[in-house]
């Protein structure tokens, strides 16, 4: 077989092994499953795990709110003359110092979580493919290289000792 078909064929090889991994490379740090969106999910479900555990409690503080309005006669007092109503034996007595109003609380915050990646997979083929033609193209001419120079290097060292 030719020396330059040999070459040509190892040239085609090597390019196609930096294609593959060029793109498993690409694939692993900014895929749809990568170490970026790894590190995003996680970032998310932590996130999320605390609105969670926010969310309990502010359950947790509402339920305990609601049964003493369905059952502690203090509470449903309370609750009443904050919103105006009085009972037959109370009187209303008006101040002049302005209370401070109670923001009240939201729901709490909704987290939704958006799968990202940061390479399309078509992106990475597509980027793959190109390393992996420059590659070939880079080897084939490096060893066309050589092979110039190993032809000529003995040539060269006969014709100064002559």
């Amino acid at each position: 077989m030719p020396p330059l078909m040999i070459s040509m064929k190892r040239s085609i090889f090597f390019g196609a092994w930096v294609t593959v991994l060029s793109y498993c490379l690409m694939t692993l740090l900014w895929g749809p499953r990568g170490i970026a969106a790894t590190a995003y999910a996680r970032a998310s479900t932590e996130a999320m795990s605390e609105n969670l555990i926010y969310l309990e409690e502010m359950n947790a503080a509402y339920s305990q709110r609601w049964q003493a309005l369905r059952a502690d006669p203090a509470s449903i007092a309370l609750e009443g003359r904050s919103l105006g109503y009085l009972a037959r034996n109370e009187v209303a007595l008006r101040l002049s110092i302005k209370p401070s109003l109670a923001v009240p609380s939201g729901p709490g915050e909704r987290i939704v979580y958006m799968p990202r990646e940061s390479m399309a997979d078509l992106d990475a083929k597509i980027l793959a493919l190109s390393l992996g033609f420059i590659a070939c193209a880079a080897y084939g001419i490096v060893a066309l290289l050589r092979r110039e120079q190993r032809e000529s290097g003995p040539r060269a060292s006969m014709g100064k000792e002559a």
